[in-house]
C-alpha cells in the first residue's frame, strides 16, 4: 500500500512538473514569435510556426492534455514549433540583407567614384542582426540613391555627359592639359627691334613706375637717376 501510494504521488509530481513546464515552454515560445515579429519577420512567415504550437496545446493522449505526459519537466516539447520560428526568422533576415545589399550598391553608385563613407555603410549592413535594422538601411540608402541619382542627371545635363562617373567637360579639359616645361623665351635682342622693345621698356615704366623693370646687372644696386632714352 505505501508503495503504490508513494508511486501515485510521483506520478501526480511528474504530471504537475510536465504541466507547468510545459506552459512555461509555451508562453515562451509564443513570446518568441512577438518578438520575431516585432523584429521584422512578417506574419505569414511566422503562421507555421503559431500553427503547430496551438496543435501542440490542444493535443490531447486519450482523454489526459498532452501537456500531462509532455515531459516538459525534463525536455522540450515544442522542438517543431521552435525549428519553424528560427527558420521564418534566419529567411526574413537574408531578404532583408539582400535587400539592404541591393540599396548599397544603388547608393555606391549613385554616389560616383569620389564618394565617401562606403566602408562605414559595408560595416552597418554587417551588423545588421534584426530583419527590421537591415530593412531600416536599404530604406536609408534607397532615399540616399535617389537624391544622388537626381543630382547626378542634373550634372550630366549640364556637363554634356558623364565620363567615368565625372563631367565630361572637365575630363575632356584635363586631358588637354600638358605638363610645364621650364623654358626661357627667347628675347628680341638682336638689334633689329631695340626700338619697339625700347618703347615698351618706356610704356611699362609710365604705367607701373620706374623700377618696374631693372636690368639683370643692376638688381640689388642703387640706380640713381636715369635718363630716358630716346628713339634714334
Amino acid at each position: 500500500m505505501p508503495a503504490l501510494l508513494l508511486a501515485f504521488l510521483m506520478a501526480v509530481t511528474m504530471a504537475t512538473a510536465n504541466v507547468a513546464g510545459f506552459a512555461l515552454r509555451a508562453q515562451g515560445l509564443d513570446q518568441r514569435l512577438r518578438s520575431a515579429e516585432a523584429a521584422g519577420v512578417p506574419a505569414a512567415s511566422l503562421a507555421e510556426a503559431r500553427r503547430e504550437l496551438a496543435a501542440e496545446r490542444a493535443r490531447r493522449t486519450g482523454l489526459v492534455p498532452y501537456a500531462v505526459v509532455s515531459g516538459a519537466a525534463f525536455g522540450d516539447p515544442f522542438a517543431g514549433p521552435e525549428a519553424s520560428a528560427g527558420a521564418a526568422y534566419r529567411t526574413a533576415l537574408g531578404a532583408a540583407r539582400q535587400r539592404a545589399a541591393a540599396a548599397l550598391a544603388r547608393r555606391d553608385d549613385a554616389g560616383g567614384p569620389n564618394d565617401g563613407g562606403e566602408t562605414g555603410r559595408v560595416v552597418l549592413l554587417a551588423a545588421a542582426a534584426r530583419p527590421a535594422g537591415a530593412d531600416a538601411l536599404a530604406h536609408r540608402w534607397n532615399a540616399e540613391a535617389a537624391v544622388l541619382e537626381t543630382a547626378r542627371a542634373q550634372l550630366s545635363a549640364a556637363a554634356g555627359g558623364l565620363t567615368g562617373g565625372l563631367p565630361a567637360d572637365v575630363v575632356a579639359g584635363v586631358a588637354n592639359l600638358s605638363d610645364a616645361v621650364p623654358l626661357q623665351l627667347a628675347l628680341a635682342l638682336d638689334g633689329r627691334r631695340t626700338a619697339e622693345l625700347d618703347e615698351a621698356i618706356d610704356a611699362v615704366r609710365d604705367r607701373f613706375g620706374t623700377t618696374s623693370l631693372t636690368r639683370g646687372i643692376l638688381v640689388g644696386r642703387e640706380q640713381g637717376l636715369e635718363m630716358p632714352l630716346l628713339p634714334d
